[in-house]
This record gives structure tokens, C-alpha cells and sequence, in this order.
């Protein structure tokens, strides 16, 4: 069984369900929790007062007939005119019921009262895993900056490449940054990781780092060895090296750095972690090597506290002073639930030396409504000087009721395109008769190739692409069509 470690910043951020905007792009956009759809949420903006100000709002204006959002529109607070100002516009598609496929968000350019400024772009396949990530910001219909994330799995769905590209702004095309890529043993386990650098000059790649991985006969990793390249003389140099022991409910992870002068490796630090029946940590220490006594010295420890569901209630950490020889308080985290098991409140404190007492720092509140949905999530950070809570950030949820034949649902228009495969031209059909129509064609490995204004005839030239599998993106008049072609 995995072991599970809960720290104090993995649980500050924890929040049952995510505003819209803001939702991490790898995790589906599926809104259903018992029938209810999270069909809007009002941002506020404490300015660490009192008072709480509008600062932008999200609002679902689609749904798939499971309840997955599809379209939503963001706005921004205009405090100077008092009024709601366009923002970004998402647009999601869904392999199945649980499944995202792609996910697209635009910006409103004011210029030109378009949905044509800045564009994150991302897909993924049916197993979750992202295969292209675009982030390109754009300014008055002017490229500023750009970077494509592209990366490849194995039928195992374990990943094998990773690569980095940056936007020429001048060409429009995307150029190699880095790459990183994976090996794996018999055991689809993860045994070299290898980062490469892109050489314009030598239009090639250069090796940059490496990381092995070692397991032991119970396929656990036991050690990770970290190389660098050394260019003088083309060979890796080590640099660090961590071995893991397990031993009963103990894990020790050592630390070592290499020695160029002596060849050998020198002890750097370790970190001991002890771990309850339930697999969550109890109890953390770690400590560091003193060269010149040549033993170990304490540096921090971390106690942790469940209550009878194994949720983490408290965490304390201590810092050790080595002028009195003893532990001395740093910080808590206390956290409490509700009866359904939904975190409620979240408080960081940390100790005051010279009062021999804790502090507020801040603190994080979630509700939720009476058909458990997260109702509102407020944080707030402690005044020292007004000795009250100040506003930061606060959210408010709405949900409805799922029922599918009252949402309103996309327009079923699906996207043809012929002849496929194709060697001159593709045409396509089913685009609406109206509206400016742009296309983009991407190829396999996520580059733009192609971009341009669609004509009348619905036609585009295609001649001049090598060989392959491409991806077109068709956005007609702010709605996003996508469909695939193979040129011979």
C-alpha cells in the first residue's frame, strides 16, 4: 500500500470543489455531485480589510447531457465604470460521461471586441493524460509570447517524452526548448530521466541532466542517482545521490552530495518518516550532516494528529535551537469538519518566542449547503496591529438542479471533412453559412503548421504539408469546432 503524507500546505489548499476560471486544466470540468451543477461563482477581493469587493465571476452557459460544462464565461470587475467587463471565454469537450478531451480558453481583446486575446489550449486522451498544453498570450492581436507542452505515452499509459517549445514571435512558429524523456524497466517502473537542452546552432539536442532509479527486489525505490553533463570532457558527472530504507512503519531518505576532490560520496541530510496503521504519517524529522563532527544534527520535526477517520486534525512543527539544545515551537495547522467529513476551517498559528504563545497567521473557511455542495470558501490573514481577522479572498458557489432536458444544450454540429485522407485539398462541411471562419492545423506533435481564413467554398489548401496525421481547430465566429485529417 502507497504511504500517505499529508503536510500543512497540501491541506491549506484543499477545497472540495474549484471555481470555474480557476480549475487546474489536467482535472475533468465534471460539475454532477448528486444531480447538482455548480452553474456560477462570484469572486471577491478583501483587500485585507473588512468589506469584501467584486473582483470577476464565472457563469456555465452549457452543459453535455451528463451535466459536464462545456461553455463558460468569465468576467471581470470594473471598478472605475462599476460594471462587469468580459473576461475569457472556456470551451470544453468530453470523451464520455467522466472523460475531458479538450479544453480551450480565449480572452476578450478590447480592441477589437473579439474573443481573439490570449489562448491556453489543452488535450488530453481518454486515459487523462495531457497530451498538449498551449499558453499563448496575445495583446492587440499581436503574438507576445508563447510555449507548447507536448508529451507521449506508452500503451502502458506511462509517459516516454516530454518536450518544451517556445513561440518565434517573428515567424509565428514554434521552436525546441527542452525535452525530457523517460525510460522504464521490465517492471514499468521509471529507471532513467534524461533532460536535453535544444542547440540552435547545431540544430540538435545536448544532454543536460539524468536521474537513475534503483528498486529493490520489491520493485520499491531504494535509490536515485542525479548526474549532470559534463561538456569538457562528454561524460555525466554525478551529483547527488538519495537512498530510501524501508524498515516497518519507517522510511529514511538520505541525502548525498558528490565529491570531486575526494571521489566519493558526502553525506547532506536525511529525513526520517514514521507512518501510522492507516499508512499516514505520525511523525517527521529531519536533520543534517556536520562535516566537521561528523554526526548528525537535528534541524525540524513535524508531529501530525487524526481524529477517528484518519483525517489530519493538527500539525505541529518545531525547529531545533542548537544554543539550548532543545525543540522549540514554529508553527500549527489545526483543521476541523464537518459531520459529512468536508473540511470546514483551516488555521495556521505560529509561536511568539517572547510571549511563549501562538499567533494567528490566517485561516481558510468553507461552507457548504444543506445538499452538501460547497456553498462559500473564505480566507483570511491575522492584523496584528487591529489584532482581527482581515479579508483576502472569498468565493461564492451556486448550483442547480441537473435535469437535462431543461439546460441548454450545444447545437449537435458535427464536422466532416473530405477528401480524407487527402493529398491537394480538404474540404469541409457542416460549418454554419455565416460568420468568420479561422482555421488552425496542428500536427502530430502539437505545431502549428497552418492558419488561416476560411473561404466561401469551405476549402483549404493542404498541398504543401508533409505527410502525416493532423489536427485542425476550426473557430467559427467564437465557436470551436475540431476535426482530424490524414495528409497523403
Amino acid at each position: 500500500m502507497n504511504k500517505i503524507i499529508v503536510f500543512f500546505f497540501f491541506v491549506l489548499v484543499f477545497k472540495p470543489a474549484y471555481s470555474q476560471n480557476e480549475i487546474p486544466i489536467e482535472v475533468n470540468l465534471n460539475n454532477t455531485t448528486n444531480s447538482w451543477v455548480n452553474d456560477s461563482t462570484l469572486f471577491y477581493s478583501g483587500n485585507n480589510g473588512s468589506n469584501w469587493d467584486f473582483n470577476r465571476r464565472s457563469k456555465a452557459l452549457k452543459y453535455d447531457d451528463f451535466g459536464n460544462i462545456t461553455n463558460i464565461i468569465v468576467h471581470n470587475w470594473n471598478e472605475n465604470l462599476q460594471d462587469w467587463e468580459k473576461s475569457d471565454s472556456i470551451w470544453i469537450t468530453y470523451y464520455d460521461e467522466n472523460s475531458q478531451n479538450e479544453y480551450l480558453k480565449k480572452g476578450w481583446d478590447q480592441q477589437s471586441q473579439s474573443w481573439t486575446g490570449s489562448e491556453r489550449y489543452l488535450k488530453l486522451d481518454e486515459n487523462g493524460n495531457e497530451l498538449i498544453l498551449q499558453l499563448i498570450k496575445i495583446v492587440n492581436n499581436q503574438f507576445i509570447f508563447g510555449v507548447n507542452y507536448v508529451n507521449y505515452f506508452n500503451e502502458n499509459g506511462n509517459k516516454t517524452l516530454g518536450l518544451t517549445q517556445g513561440l518565434n514571435i517573428e515567424t509565428g512558429e514554434w521552436e525546441n526548448g527542452f525535452q525530457v524523456l523517460y525510460t522504464y524497466n521490465e517492471s514499468e517502473s521509471l529507471s532513467i530521466r534524461l533532460h536535453q537542452t535544444w542547440d540552435v546552432a547545431q540544430q540538435g539536442w545536448l544532454n543536460s541532466d539524468q536521474y537513475l532509479f534503483y528498486y529493490n527486489p520489491a520493485n520499491i525505490l531504494a535509490q536515485e542517482v542525479h548526474q549532470t553533463w559534463n561538456d569538457s570532457n562528454n561524460e555525466w558527472q554525478n551529483h547527488s545521490l538519495e537512498l530510501k530504507t524501508n524498515i516497518g512503519d519507517t522510511t529514511t531518505t538520505l541525502i548525498q552530495l558528490w565529491n570531486n576532490l575526494d571521489i566519493n560520496w558526502v553525506n547532506e541530510w536525511k529525513e526520517i518518516e514514521i507512518y501510522n496503521a492507516e499508512m499516514a504519517i505520525d511523525y517527521f524529522l529531519k536533520q543534517d550532516w556536520d562535516t566537521d563532527l561528523e554526526e548528525w544534527k537535528n534541524n525540524m520535526q513535524i508531529f501530525f494528529t487524526y481524529n477517528e477517520f484518519n483525517q489530519p486534525i493538527e500539525e505541529l512543527s518545531q525547529t531545533w535551537v542548537s544554543e539550548i539544545n532543545l525543540w522549540e515551537n514554529n508553527e500549527k495547522h489545526s483543521i476541523t469538519y464537518d459531520t459529512y467529513g468536508n473540511l470546514n476551517s483551516s488555521v495556521i498559528q505560529t509561536w511568539d518566542v517572547g510571549t511563549g504563545l501562538w499567533k494567528n497567521t490566517s485561516q481558510e473557511m468553507l461552507t457548504f449547503d444543506e445538499n452538501n455542495n460547497q456553498h462559500q470558501f473564505i480566507s483570511q490573514f491575522w492584523d496584528e496591529d487591529l489584532q482581527e481577522w482581515a479579508n483576502n479572498q472569498r468565493e461564492d458557489f451556486f448550483w442547480s438542479k441537473f435535469e437535462p432536458n431543461s439546460l441548454q444544450k450545444e447545437n449537435q454540429i458535427t464536422l466532416q471533412t473530405f477528401p480524407n485522407p487527402t493529398s491537394q485539398k480538404i474540404n469541409i462541411t457542416g460549418l454554419p453559412a455565416e460568420g468568420y471562419k479561422m482555421i488552425s492545423i496542428f500536427n502530430s506533435t502539437g505545431n502549428s503548421v497552418k492558419q488561416n481564413l476560411i473561404q466561401s467554398n469551405n476549402s483549404i489548401d493542404v498541398s504543401l504539408l508533409p505527410k502525416g496525421i493532423y489536427f485542425a481547430h476550426v473557430n467559427c465566429t467564437g465557436k470551436n469546432f475540431f476535426v482530424k485529417f490524414i495528409k497523403q
